[in-house]
């Protein structure tokens, strides 16, 4: 048998060896691309479910970061809130909200879909030294300073209402403290700095939809349109989760905020 194979025969295999090569090449090309797009969809599909799950549980989130001028904006987009007279002033790498005790107050209206599940948590820092609140939910929660003993309370309204007061007393006026305030329509419980200072049994559901929230004011009666009490302090930092934050999270974000 002639196994000699002629110039034009081997052309013709090494063309077909480097047609196959390129195919190879092309065909890994392709699959390589394939491979990188569905990987970016999965990235893009994980960052828009984390972002939904982040979107169910909190439910404000403000933005002290900046003098905003009349507008508190609110981070997680549900409610900006009116400032009404309180003032932005610049403490180190961020801005407090300063509130006279006569006339100041921010006003934050809730939508109808600021729905407030079985769990709640509140974070704040305020300033001590006023009873007003710091916080007012009307027929919901308030978080207020006791200037009598000097400590810490918070009045929760379900189909009952609870008064909740911190055991520790004689906290220093005028001083910022970051409080946290947790409710899983059973038991509530309250932070200060970091450290959890009490607990109580409170049964029932909280009603936020449809309202407003007050900061560094309160209503004289349920329904006012207007508030009649005002806080003198500073607040810096507010957020309402639809979840209970743990321990571990009420400290990590104590120690961010670096207070002494």
């Amino acid at each position: 048998m002639n196994n000699f194979k002629t110039p034009l025969t081997m052309k013709t295999r090494i063309s077909a060896e480097r047609a196959d090569i390129s195919f190879q090449n092309l065909r890994q090309f392709f699959i390589s691309r394939f491979q990188l797009s569905f990987f970016i969809l999965l990235l893009g599909t994980y960052g828009i479910l984390c972002a939904k799950e982040k979107d169910k549980v909190l439910l404000l989130d403000f933005d002290f970061s900046k003098d905003s001028g009349s507008a508190l904006r609110d981070k997680a987009g549900k409610s900006d809130g009116i400032i009404h007279g309180a003032k932005w002033i610049k403490t180190n790498d961020r801005y407090l909200l300063s509130f006279n005790g006569k006339s100041d107050y921010v006003e934050i209206p809730l939508s109808e879909k600021s729905a407030v599940n079985e769990q709640i948590s509140v974070e704040i820092q305020a300033t001590s030294g006023s009873w007003i609140p710091f916080i007012y939910a009307d027929n919901a929660f308030a978080i207020r300073f006791k200037i009598k003993p000097k400590t810490f309370e918070v009045q929760i309204k379900t189909d009952k209402q609870y008064n909740m007061e911190n055991p520790q007393k004689n906290y220093a006026d005028n001083t910022l403290y970051y409080i946290v305030f947790t409710f899983d329509g059973q038991k509530a419980a309250l932070y200060i700095n970091g450290e959890e200072n009490k607990v109580i049994t409170a049964a029932g559901k909280m009603a936020l939809a449809g309202k407003k929230i007050l900061l560094g004011a309160s209503n004289k009666n349920s329904g006012d349109d207007k508030p009649a009490y005002f806080f003198s302090g500073q607040i810096g930092l507010v957020k309402i989760h639809n979840k209970i934050l743990t321990v571990e999270e009420i400290q990590k974000n104590f120690n961010s905020l670096g207070i002494k």
